[in-house]
Formats: C-alpha cells, sequence, structure tokens
C-alpha cells in the first residue's frame, strides 16, 4: 500500500514520509483499516483532495483528525460557446510569445515574488517548513520549463526585453474529452493592474483550440478573486469545488 501513495517528492522537500491520496481511495476498503494502513506504513503526513459535495467523507476525516488547509474552484471554459469576437482585446504594450530557456530566471523569480505566502495548502499548514513550501513551488515551475511531462508550453508576457507574467499549460483526457489545464501562472507585481494575466489567459485558449482540446480547466483557490474574475470575464463558468486536507498521522484518532 505504501508504495502505491508515497509521494517522493513531497517526502524529499520536506524530510517527511507523506503519501497522497483521492477521494476514491477512502471508498476502496473499510474506512478505519484505511486509517490504520497509515500507521502501519509509518507516514508522517496525508494529503488528500476531495469533492466539496463529499461532505460526508470531508467531514468523517476532519472527525479523525485532518485539517481544512483550501480550498479551490475549478473553472471550466467550454470551446462551443467560444467567439472570439467578444474576448477583450490585447494591451499592445505587451507581446505575448512562447516561452524560451532565456526565460527560465525570470520565470522563477516571479514565482518566488508572487509565491510567497501564497495560500495554497502546503502554506496553509504550520507544520510545514515555509521555505520548503516555496520551493514546492519553485520546483513545478522549474520542472514545467524543462519536462514536456509537466506542461506541454509556457506563455510569456514580456514588455521592453522584461518578463512580466508567464502561464503554463498541460493538455489530458477525461471522459473521452481533451482538455487543457492552466498549470500556473503568475505576474510579476510592477506588471499587475495592466491586462497581463488576462492577455495570457486568452493565449491559452487560443492554443488550446488550435491543439484539438475540447475545453480548458483551471484550479483557482477560492479566495484568489481576481484570478477568478478575470477568468469568469472571459467566459468561464464555475465547474465543481474541491477541498485540500492535510491528516498529520500522530493526529489522528
Amino acid at each position: 500500500m505504501k508504495k502505491e501513495i508515497y509521494s517522493e517528492i513531497d517526502s524529499n522537500r520536506f524530510g517527511l514520509e507523506i503519501g497522497k491520496v483521492d477521494e476514491d481511495f477512502f471508498f476502496q476498503d473499510d474506512f478505519k483499516k484505511q486509517i490504520q494502513s497509515f500507521k502501519d506504513d509509518k507516514f508522517d503526513l496525508i494529503i488528500t483532495r476531495i469533492n466539496l459535495n463529499n461532505l460526508d467523507l470531508i467531514n468523517n476525516l476532519e472527525g479523525i483528525g485532518f485539517k481544512l488547509c483550501d480550498v479551490q474552484s475549478i473553472l471550466y471554459y467550454p470551446f462551443k460557446s467560444h467567439d472570439k469576437s467578444i474576448l477583450p482585446k490585447q494591451n499592445e504594450s505587451y507581446t505575448i510569445r512562447e516561452f524560451n530557456k532565456t526565460d527560465i530566471d525570470a520565470i522563477v523569480d516571479i514565482t518566488a515574488k508572487s509565491f510567497n505566502g501564497y495560500g495554497g495548502h502546503y502554506f496553509n499548514d504550520n507544520r510545514l517548513n515555509q521555505k520548503d513550501s516555496l520551493d514546492a513551488y519553485l520546483d513545478w515551475v522549474y520542472n514545467s520549463c524543462i519536462n514536456k511531462k509537466i506542461a506541454d508550453q509556457i506563455f510569456v508576457s514580456e514588455k521592453d526585453g522584461e518578463i512580466a507574467g508567464y502561464i503554463s499549460v498541460k493538455t489530458f483526457t477525461r471522459n473521452s474529452q481533451k482538455l487543457a489545464d492552466g498549470v500556473l501562472g503568475a505576474v510579476n507585481p510592477k506588471h499587475r493592474g495592466k491586462g497581463v494575466f488576462q492577455d495570457l489567459a486568452i493565449r491559452l485558449i487560443e492554443w488550446s483550440i488550435l491543439n484539438g482540446c475540447d475545453g480548458v480547466e483551471n484550479n483557482v483557490l477560492i479566495n484568489n478573486y481576481p484570478v477568478i474574475k478575470t477568468y469568469t470575464n472571459l467566459g468561464y463558468k464555475p465547474n465543481k469545488s474541491t477541498v485540500t486536507l492535510h491528516g498529520w498521522v500522530d493526529k489522528m484518532k
């Protein structure tokens, strides 16, 4: 069991034995047996993401010691309703282009400025080292730049030779549909409020259509109101919500 749910990247980063499971895991066997297996396999921490509709499961997990660490809204843009003519015009003082390897340092730097103290589940767990939590995002975006298994493409916004922001995209298949996922994105603080992220989001939509996708799906923290507003203004619709729970095994009842 341990090998199946063991998260090597998280375990190495935080120096702990960390497992990750989805909600289906808890329905595969007796609930108490599943919880006991975490203890038997000597895990320190279990991370799970649950559909907000599964309130009984969420309540059961909280009852045995899991803690709520973030809530995300999944926004969906179906291409059958796409109308390019109604999308906002790009800010012409910025150029949107595919990234190249010389942009990597700037992309990582923007991530460090944007995600330091970010309200994601790693940062919201006070038992996890904050620097290690930031490194999770830095590693993620760096690997996105060098590994096509993590991101198919990254677009950057540039002005006067400076990278103003970026967005990464990864395609996946679900229920016979090819979808694009806006995996990670950020804007340099000095360029915020100028439509940079909106222009990047539009380019993601255009790229996804050209690559034969049926729609785009993005996960956004439910209290990240500026990003949610940007997506809904472009025509995205809320699809579902999820919660991320952390369960420290030494606190499980």
